[in-house]
């Protein structure tokens, strides 16, 4: 097995070797999907809690190598308060700010009602909304934007009868 890197440490975490930069410290499992896990961290810099995402084999098919890269132009050119930022990237590891939990998650465990049916999706909207203005590609895209910010102020939902 090759020698760390300068500046970072390896760490076994739930069967996977994650060798990360000596700033991130104290990571703990968080979860894993398809395309990598995820682990919090302390940034020894700062203090705060991040979330570091490992790439599972991003450049192993043509298709994982898009995927990658289109998750890292999306999160680079993004900045909204609804959009989530990227702090920094190292091999194949993503570093953004630690959220306590994802929209899968509240999907899976939380009775939705309407207004937080409705808060959800006008998060979504208004981080949809401004992508044209961080994205010079986002221009020609297929997507409405003039109805996105009519809808926008509008969001609301008829209420269910079973």
């Amino acid at each position: 097995m090759s020698s760390t890197k300068k500046g970072f440490y390896r760490q076994e975490i739930t069967k996977t070797l994650w060798e990360v930069r000596e700033r991130y410290r104290d990571l703990q499992p968080v979860g894993s999907g398809a395309y990598g896990a995820v682990c919090s961290a302390i940034d020894g810099r700062n203090g705060t809690k991040v979330a570091i995402k490992k790439l599972y084999r991003p450049f192993q098919s043509e298709l994982f190598a898009k995927r990658a890269y289109r998750e890292l132009r999306l999160l680079k050119h993004m900045k909204h308060e609804n959009v989530i930022i990227l702090y920094s990237i190292f091999f194949s590891y993503l570093v953004m700010p630690f959220m306590g939990t994802d929209l899968s998650k509240i999907m899976k465990h939380e009775k939705l009602t309407e207004d937080r049916i409705q808060f959800l999706v006008y998060q979504m909207l208004k981080g949809l909304k401004s992508w044209p203005s961080q994205h010079p590609l986002a221009k020609s895209s297929t997507i409405d934007w003039a109805l996105c910010e009519k809808i926008l102020p509008f969001v609301c939902f008829k209420p269910t009868t079973n």
